[in-house]
């Protein structure tokens, strides 16, 4: 609830104040959606989208990576991959 003050008055038989009460339903979800937005653009801004493409087919497999913005520890990860795809590959050849 918001009071506000809305007249204020003098006469003879004394001060009149006149105030308002106002209720309001929508505060709550409009500020619900406020924080929403908020973790939103949190995310959006730091954490980039990034790309792993796997190609195959009888003479071997194809991986290529793509980022956008700043992914700092992308070569990193992306290697990593390319070294688990390099066992499962190599496995294959023993079985």
């Amino acid at each position: 609830l918001h009071i506000y003050l809305t007249g204020y008055a003098g006469s003879e038989e004394g001060y009149r104040v006149t105030l308002l009460v106002v209720h309001d339903p929508g505060y709550g979800p409009v500020l619900i959606a406020g924080f929403l937005l908020l973790i939103g653009l949190t995310v959006s801004l730091n954490f980039p989208p990034v790309r792993v493409q796997v190609q195959g087919d009888a003479e071997g497999i194809l991986l290529t990576g793509r980022c956008e913005r700043r992914a700092w520890e992308f070569e990193r990860e992306f290697s990593a991959i390319v070294g688990e795809a390099q066992q499962y590959v190599n496995s294959w050849g023993r079985g």
